[in-house]
């Protein structure tokens, strides 16, 4: 069985992403936000969009800062992971299940967020600009957005032809990529290996592919022109520094102008 978004990836994705610091990134992008917006983002009306929220490792802490959070996604699976995580915590967050380039909310956003290089599904530049255009349509005068990618570095030489594998107690995975340097499309093919039972060794042997483009920042500035969001800033794997040529990540923070 092929399936092509997270359908099965969804219910083991915080324990492949359990090595990942979320609370540091978390602050980490809080204080971008900070840096930027003069009157801060202190104030408990304030509303946040969590653009493909994925299992809302972001929503629920900004929901716990008393922020009014809205969370969108295309995946079911992962919203529903979302939704009971928020849920157990005590979280109040709306989840919408809608894709990225089209969605469409009542509310204006003082934050949009779009983390853990969500566009890099995208798998055509076009599809950025829809998304670009959606933001700007929901974001206040002088709100912030803010999004980080994988590099063209990344999936060529990170992720490039390479396979891994991990065999835990009750599933196993192995991750097979191919890089395209023709197209800058990277594809990850997974296949799981689910243990059916707690009491048995029967495993089910489930497919899922996975594809990103990777965009230079020159093509991706050039996009948020043509959307009339204001670049701000970039920065590299997740610090203050200026990206350079190994550079895996890239976050993005944009304004839309006041005038």
């Amino acid at each position: 069985m092929n399936l092509v978004s997270y359908e099965v990836l969804a219910g083991f994705y915080d324990r492949l992403m359990n090595e990942v610091d979320y609370d540091q990134w978390y602050a980490y992008v809080l204080d971008l936000v900070e840096k930027v917006k003069s009157e801060g983002i202190s104030s408990p009306s304030c509303r946040v969009l969590d653009l493909a929220c994925g299992t809302g490792e972001f929503a629920y802490r900004l929901a716990g800062q008393g922020f009014k959070v809205t969370a969108v996604d295309i995946s079911e699976a992962m919203l529903a992971v979302a939704e009971a995580k928020a849920r157990s915590r005590g979280k109040r967050v709306q989840f919408l299940l809608q894709d990225m380039r089209t969605f469409t909310l009542p509310d204006e956003y003082d934050v949009v967020l779009c983390l853990c290089d969500s566009l890099n599904y995208l798998l055509d530049s076009a599809h950025w600009l829809d998304t670009f255009r959606r933001v700007i349509d929901v974001l206040k005068p002088g709100g912030v957005f803010i999004f980080d990618v994988n590099t063209p570095y990344k999936l060529a030489e990170v992720y490039g032809d390479y396979t891994y594998a991990e065999d835990q107690e009750d599933f196993a995975y192995i991750w097979e990529n191919d890089y395209d340097p023709s197209s800058g499309i990277c594809r990850m093919d997974l296949t799981f290996f689910i243990q059916k039972s707690p009491t048995t060794n029967s495993y089910s042997k489930v497919m899922e592919t996975h594809t990103q483009l990777g965009l230079s920042q020159a093509t991706i500035k050039k996009l948020l022109s043509q959307a009339e969001l204001e670049l701000l800033g970039s920065y590299g794997d997740l610090t203050y520094e200026v990206p350079g040529a190994k550079t895996e990540r890239v976050t993005f923070v944009c304004t839309k102008p006041a005038y």
